[in-house]
């Protein structure tokens, strides 16, 4: 029995059917395996696209907005639920300090997830809202997937603290078909920079006849009538499958996953890509654990559509033992130092320090606080010659008004603290 005075663990995302939905269901079940009992907070309900979870797994769905009564919502079910410990995994949302105000009043932990790297900031935000590092902040602590958030958190003085992505506790095995290759993804050509896939299957559907490339997400009308115009002006039909299904049944017949992601979804993808025994081709990012041991993955670098489709031609070509990958990928890095605690041992470690109120506030690097201010003033006035300002509804209008003044506060205060 879990001796513990947090015993009630809720955790929040706006939806289960996407890749972090999958690490959300890998979460629960390993805190329930804990011994913990948790609650999940959702958005959006699609039961057809959503993972099975366990039916003690009580849920609440909430309103996306404060103007329709989220905040009222929030406070309500987290009382109701006797909730000790409040997981936030939508680390860039909208709505995450506000949030964070809502549990921090009624005394509950708040701790922020995040699952991207930090300089997604200064390319994919507006410049009030790239300051979202200082809003963090509010939280008891912050979990990161990588060390180089680590570091860029904790010289910001944000209590953080790096942890991989569950892995299952039982591998599912598949069977050892051949030559299908995968891309799974939202179709957003900003992050995801689904357009160069296509051209990597095209080169690849020329140089091996027996290939069936398959490509999996969802996105906007307008990039699913590209996808499939591409694929039928090029007279790929019986070549490239778009579909929607989930990317277990893809990885179950799968030999090589394409993953070329700017900065979103390495983790996940890779856990699942390991788990299958299905080889990797991926751009490489500049600096992820994820991809430090190279077992059972080809890195090439970023936007190199002749070298991501070489790499998965001479895979397919020769044939390659898919069972190498996942007995190898789960040794991990040979150097001691990138490795974190196991998942649940991280975790227990973090809740203990939480209860005890030993979490300790790292201390303010006032040479980085400079240069990440000047950095983001710097893509702020990018941003500002670039594009025009969008247009925005009196309610947006004045919920930037809030952030501004709730930033404004915290601002204050990190430089007394500091200086």
């Amino acid at each position: 029995m879990l001796q513990s005075f947090l015993n009630r663990i809720g955790i929040f995302y706006p939806r289960l059917s996407d890749d972090i939905g999958y690490v959300i269901y890998l979460q629960i079940s390993q805190f329930l395996e804990m011994g913990y009992r948790v609650t999940l907070f959702t958005e959006e309900v699609k039961e057809d696209h959503e993972y099975n979870l366990p039916s003690s797994i009580e849920r609440v769905v909430l309103s996306s907005s404060f103007k329709q009564g989220r905040s009222t919502q929030l406070r309500k079910h987290l009382k109701e639920h006797n909730i000790d410990l409040f997981i936030h995994h939508a680390a860039h949302s909208n709505n995450l300090f506000f949030d964070g105000l809502v549990t921090k009043s009624l005394g509950i932990h708040f701790c922020i997830t995040s699952h991207e790297i930090s300089p997604l900031f200064l390319l994919d935000k507006y410049y009030h809202l790239a300051n979202f590092p200082f809003l963090y902040q509010i939280a008891d602590a912050v979990v990161v997937l990588n060390t180089m958030d680590l570091k860029v958190y904790s010289a910001l003085g944000i209590p953080t603290f790096y942890v991989k992505t569950p892995v299952p506790s039982s591998p599912p095995t598949k069977p050892n078909n051949e030559k299908h290759l995968v891309w799974i993804s939202r179709f957003d050509q900003f992050q995801i920079n689904y357009v160069e896939v296509l051209e990597i299957f095209r080169l690849v559907c020329e140089k091996v006849n027996d290939v069936v490339c398959h490509i999996s997400g969802h996105g906007l009308p307008s990039d699913t009538v590209y996808i499939n115009n591409y694929i039928k002006s090029k007279g790929l039909e019986n070549k490239i499958i778009y579909e929607e299904v989930t990317p277990q049944k893809l990885l179950e017949t799968a030999d090589v996953q394409l993953i070329i992601s700017t900065f979103e979804d390495f983790p996940v993808n890779l856990i699942r890509a390991k788990l299958h025994g299905v080889q990797v081709v991926l751009y490489k990012p500049p600096f992820f654990e994820s991809i430090v041991d190279k077992k059972g993955l080809i890195p090439v670098p970023q936007h190199s559509v002749r070298g991501a489709a070489d790499a998965i031609i001479e895979l397919l070509l020769k044939g390659c033992t898919q069972q190498v990958f996942p007995v190898a990928a789960f040794k991990g890095s040979d150097n001691p130092s990138d490795k974190p605690l196991p998942y649940k041992e991280s975790w227990k470690d973090i809740i203990s320090n939480l209860e005890n109120g030993k979490i300790a506030v790292p201390e303010l690097d006032q040479d980085w606080l400079s240069f990440w201010k000047t950095t983001l003033f710097i893509q702020s006035e990018n941003l500002k010659n670039k594009s025009s300002a969008p247009t925005l509804s009196s309610y947006d209008k004045k919920k930037i008004e809030r952030y501004d003044t709730c930033l404004s506060f915290l601002l204050r205060n990190l430089c007394t603290k500091g200086g």
